[in-house]
């Protein structure tokens, strides 16, 4: 699947990715396999989904990394540095 970022709570280290039809998924900073970067808001994200964390919580999303070009509709190097820019990689973007 596919989302953006749309909540992050540094301190605490955990945010909700919120997919195309509006649905919310919690995600926990063990769950965000960008070792080098840290979540932020507005970042297209692709993730998997997972298992409630207990009885009647809602499901969560696992494997949480910033998207590829091609899992969110572009194909140009210049539209792969808007999604760098998003993910607060605005040196891979070629931003200054």
């Amino acid at each position: 699947m596919v989302g953006t970022i749309t909540f992050w709570h540094d301190t605490k280290a955990y945010g909700f990715l919120t997919v195309a039809n509006g649905d919310q998924f919690f995600f926990h900073i063990t769950q965000f396999k960008e070792k080098d970067h840290k979540p932020v808001r507005g970042a297209i994200c692709s993730f998997a989904l997972g298992k409630p964390i207990a009885d009647g919580k809602k499901i969560q999303a696992i494997d949480v990394r910033f998207a590829h070009p091609h899992e969110v509709g572009l194909r140009t190097l210049s539209d792969a540095g808007v999604v760098a820019l998003i993910a607060g990689n605005a040196s891979e973007a070629g931003a200054s």
